[in-house]
């Protein structure tokens, strides 16, 4: 005997099936003004709690303790900087040393790390002075707008602020300001985030934790830093067990 199926149930098993499909799908993703301005805000707190709690004057390493001189010759300390890893003795424990050199030095020279990249975003804007030129234009320009704000202007009997509406000035202001960005800030900021990444990078892995003198134009640090450093492979190669120099250089809080 044959079954009768009536529309409406072709109809609610379509709209299970779909349903079913979109659960499956997972929430879409929207990007729009309101979370962008959201997630640059979030990213914004978190760099000013950042600079807040860890780059402060008093963590600016001295000179000879970040570029590794010995204050008794006044020369470059030959053990001062060495490789993580030697090619010889690659396993699977190098990139675990890679990292660990990288944040030992990151999290104790970070104040030093920031002065370097400021630095080298100073030379790389004196180098392009039409840049520093259109930046502080649009600055002027910018100050002035939200200093007039909605108020009335009239100059020479001219009613400007009907010509010249708050939104209208924003969204000019806005235009502008993205076309000096592309233009004429695009390529010196790459520049000079290349070139900080790359001294800093190349001091974090290079500079050896295990010859930071501590004492070193601060005799606070010796109490604040204690315990030898992560072995390398020079102490393997000199017979030191990995018991007697593997502690971590730690950063006691200040009573």
């Amino acid at each position: 005997m044959p079954l009768n199926m009536s529309p409406g149930s072709d109809d609610v098993g379509r709209r299970n099936k779909k349903r079913q499909q979109k659960q499956k799908q997972g929430t879409p993703l929207r990007v729009d003004l309101e979370t962008m301005q959201a997630g640059w805000q979030a990213l914004i707190d978190w760099v000013r709690t950042t600079f807040q709690n860890r780059v402060r004057l008093d963590t600016l390493r001295p000179l000879p303790q970040f570029l590794g001189i010995s204050v008794a010759t006044g020369c470059l300390h030959g053990e001062a900087f060495s490789p993580p890893v030697r090619l010889r003795h690659l396993d699977k424990s190098a990139a675990e040393k890679i990292k660990s050199r990288f944040s030992l030095n990151f999290q104790y020279f970070i104040t030093n790390y920031v002065l370097i990249a400021l630095l080298v975003a100073t030379v790389v804007a004196l180098m392009h002075p039409g840049m520093v030129l259109f930046v502080g234009v649009l600055y002027a320009l910018w100050t002035a707008h939200t200093a007039w704000g909605y108020q009335e202007l009239f100059m020479f009997g001219v009613e400007l602020h009907v010509y010249l509406t708050y939104p209208l000035r924003s969204n000019v202001l806005t235009a502008l300001t993205l076309l000096v960005v592309i233009w004429k800030c695009f390529w010196p900021a790459i520049h000079a985030v290349v070139i900080s990444t790359l001294l800093i990078a190349a001091h974090a892995l290079l500079r050896d934790p295990k010859h930071i003198d501590l004492t070193v134009g601060d005799e606070q640090l010796e109490d604040d830093y204690t315990g030898p450093l992560a072995t390398d492979d020079n102490d393997e190669e000199g017979g030191m067990s990995s018991s007697d120099s593997s502690a971590v250089l730690v950063e006691r809080p200040k009573q």
